[in-house]
């Protein structure tokens, strides 16, 4: 977020020019935006998933491969 937020500010020109947008060219922004966000957090989602996943992969791994009893 720091780093967002520091890249943001160096756009500080274009900030300005957002406050000269039409009503409907902001609300056609403002939805694009939205759209980005929900699917930015869709993608979270399935990240998250698949890292839980993962992680109880690699302990069904573990205790298969690890903690085997060793024949002779």
């Amino acid at each position: 977020r720091r780093q967002a937020e520091v890249r943001l500010q160096g756009n500080s020109a274009s900030l300005e020019n957002l406050k000269a947008l039409p009503p409907e060219e902001a609300q056609r922004l403002l939805h694009e935006l939205r759209i980005h966000q929900i699917d930015l957090e869709t993608q979270n989602e399935e990240l998250r998933r698949v890292q839980v996943e993962l992680e109880a992969s690699r302990l069904r791994d573990f205790e298969f491969y690890d903690l085997a009893p060793v024949g002779s």
